[in-house]
């Protein structure tokens, strides 16, 4: 499972060729959105309706499974992520399925706990995750910086949006 933007998705959609299956994706939040893909060791393909009919399963399953083979091969997020406190900001680099965590929002909650209860997130970079401990004007207004001038830079820049865990999905904040 992958996160894109829902405009990279129309636009990679609009691309194919007229009648081509449609690819399977799945709102997230704030224009963010979820598609199942094959990740083979050079290349990552959107799966499409097509291929779930080969696969012999519904978009549903399809989703299910993507899930589950992301949760199956990501390290736990404790074991990876640093809780920060006041005027930090933690970072998850590197790896082309970290944007994917957002989809596995419970996977977030011990992190969370370990900072107060507060955690907001960007994903600017599809390799890229970063995130604070605070929701103060100041935190949030750094936080905003560093992400865009991560997009600015990124090879595939991701969003700009940040999100605000809650135990029932994420929020944007405005």
């Amino acid at each position: 499972m992958v996160v894109r933007t829902a405009q990279y998705l129309q636009q990679a959609q609009g691309a194919l060729a007229p009648g081509a299956p449609t690819l399977q994706t799945r709102p997230l939040v704030g224009g963010l959105v979820l598609v199942p893909v094959l990740d083979s060791p050079r290349t990552i393909r959107m799966l499409t309706e097509k291929d779930s009919a080969k696969l012999g399963l519904t978009a549903n399953e399809v989703h299910e499974l993507a899930i589950a083979n992301l949760r199956k091969t990501s390290k736990p997020l404790m074991e990876i992520a640093k809780v920060v406190g006041r005027g930090q900001i933690g970072q998850l680099v590197g790896d082309t399925f970290h944007s994917s965590r957002l989809a596995l929002l419970d996977s977030w909650a011990p992190l969370s706990q370990a900072q107060g209860g507060v955690l907001i997130v960007a994903a600017p970079a599809n390799d890229a995750v970063f995130y604070i401990g605070e929701d103060s004007p100041i935190a949030i207004d750094a936080l905003r910086s560093l992400v865009r001038n991560v997009m600015r830079r990124a090879p595939s820049p991701l969003s700009d949006v940040l999100l605000r865990w809650t135990p029932i999905g994420w929020n944007v904040v405005r």
